[in-house]
């Protein structure tokens, strides 16, 4: 009996053993597994980062595509500031013509005529010829009309057609009884470029 007792005591212990060794032999097989992904992993990140740090320089491909980038960007932005620095320039000659524009309507408005064209433009006004030389245009006293004309200086060139070599603009101002003093830009004449022409 006691024989048997104890055989009987000793199983569950034997099944227990079994049990433990089966779960650490799989724990085992799992951190062998986890370190070898991990050692693959590990191989392939060295992989790539000795791949980047073999990289020296851009492809031919990368360079082609940045020079026409720049020289799309060179194309649209080096004209549009060309025009920008020529029309500012260019407001400067128009504040001197208006200038003129208006010294003439007073002296019409004094004398009851324009000036004639020996009349000197720095007569009427003060202003500067850095850009552009002021110039009037008037044959007959009597006439109730004077050209104001503006014949640009290599400083600013504006010719948009042959005659003077810069570029020419000419304001005419008219007087009537009904309607008074009116200033016109002489579009036909003119010989700057149309994108350089003041707006009527």
């Amino acid at each position: 009996m006691d024989i048997a007792a104890h055989s009987i005591h000793l199983m569950p212990k034997q099944q227990r053993g079994s049990r433990l060794t089966t779960k650490l032999q799989n724990h085992r097989g799992n951190v062998i597994a986890t370190g070898q992904n991990i050692a693959e992993k590990t191989g392939r990140y060295k992989d790539m980062l000795q791949k980047v740090r073999n990289r020296k320089g851009f492809t031919l491909i990368e360079l082609m595509i940045v020079v026409a980038i720049i020289g799309i960007l060179a194309a649209i932005a080096i004209p549009a500031y060309l025009d920008y620095t020529k029309k500012a320039k260019l407001s400067e000659t128009l504040n001197a013509i208006d200038a003129v524009a208006q010294s003439a309507s007073e002296y019409h408005s004094g004398l009851g005529v324009f000036p004639t064209t020996p009349y000197a433009a720095t007569n009427l006004a003060s202003f500067r010829q850095q850009y552009a030389n002021l110039a009037l245009s008037n044959t007959a006293a009597a006439d109730d009309t004077i050209v104001i004309i503006a014949n640009f200086r290599a400083a600013l060139d504006l010719n948009g057609a042959t005659g003077s070599p810069h570029g020419q603009l000419m304001l005419i101002v008219n007087y009537s009884a009904t309607e008074g003093y009116k200033k016109t830009w002489d579009t036909a004449n003119s010989t700057i470029a149309a994108k350089y022409m003041p707006r009527q």
